[in-house]
């Protein structure tokens, strides 16, 4: 789920430094593209999401701002080829994961290959064993990466001093000995990445929605997709983290709104909406007339 065949060159952050631009705009070299891409329906309700249009391009952190988890959650299951979603277009590296018409869902749904998109921890699926120390869940992750592509003597190896120098580019190297289930909410935040990125996958997902890092407070989550920035410039890899603060969205390099009360929300940060947001269509509809009307979000306010 974390793994690929072929580990791909890590870009070099001068590559990297561009101006911000809209997340939705048309940008060929974007790992993950989406076009009007819509969840399935649970229950009688309306979609998870609906006509999200976004690109998570190489060295660049993507923030998918939504008032509710499911949302996020949701969608970066689609973009990790957990989720098939009903409708529109969702391209990963070049595979198309959307549905398209009656006759496709009959098909065997289309497969990344392994390692395309790294992703963090998530409830139910991808979760660490809270006994284990934080480097010890590392090397497990690394573990199953090595027995899945790299089953041959010839396979990198991974040691304690890999797990020390890996683990401090997260800001976890003082937390290597201590149980996943000790860990602070901020430091579970940055284990998440730290597990999604272990084998330098084309992508990366982190969902701040999860239960995993429960409590985490807007400035830790600040900070962290801050963190998340300069480490996605260096492997060159893209990164699209789901949260529910518009303050953590609009540390962003980039941010879309999967809900009218995120674009609405996002509306009213100003610099930021203006700058790097593009919402899903019906949302933007919404709050285009609202601007001048609902100044109450005080500035920097998280919800």
């Amino acid at each position: 789920m974390r793994l690929d065949e072929d580990l791909p060159s890590a870009a070099t952050a001068d590559d990297a430094a561009v101006e911000p631009r809209a997340a939705g705009e048309d940008e060929p070299g974007a790992v993950v593209s989406a076009r009007d891409v819509c969840g399935r329906r649970r229950g009688p309700g309306i979609p998870t999401y609906e006509y999200a249009t976004f690109a998570a391009r190489p060295g660049r952190v993507l923030a998918l701002a939504c008032s509710t988890a499911e949302p996020a959650s949701e969608l970066l299951r689609a973009v990790a080829g957990l989720a098939a979603p009903a409708a529109g277009s969702l391209s990963v590296d070049g595979v198309e994961l959307a549905a398209r018409g009656g006759a496709r869902r009959l098909l065997r749904a289309p497969r990344l290959p392994r390692g395309t998109v790294g992703v963090g921890v998530l409830a139910g699926v991808a979760e660490p064993d809270g006994l284990l120390t934080v480097d010890e869940a590392l090397a497990h992750e690394f573990g199953l990466w090595r027995r899945a592509v790299a089953p041959s003597d010839d396979a990198p190896a991974w040691d304690g001093d890999d797990t020390l120098a890996y683990l401090a580019r997260f800001e976890l190297a003082t937390d290597a000995d201590r149980r996943v289930s000790a860990l602070t909410p901020a430091a579970r935040a940055r284990l998440s990445a730290a597990l999604a990125l272990v084998c330098r996958p084309r992508a990366a997902t982190v969902d701040l929605t999860d239960p995993f890092v429960a409590n985490l407070s807007a400035a830790e989550g600040a900070a962290f997709v801050r963190l998340m920035s300069a480490i996605a410039r260096e492997d060159g890899v893209a990164v699209m983290v789901g949260t529910t603060d518009i303050s953590v969205a609009c540390a962003a390099d980039d941010v879309v709104a999967l809900d009218m009360t995120a674009a609405e929300e996002l509306a009213a940060a100003g610099e930021c909406s203006a700058a790097r947001s593009a919402s899903a269509p019906s949302a933007a509809r919404a709050a285009e007339p609202a601007d001048p009307l609902d100044p109450s979000p005080a500035e920097g306010d998280a919800q």
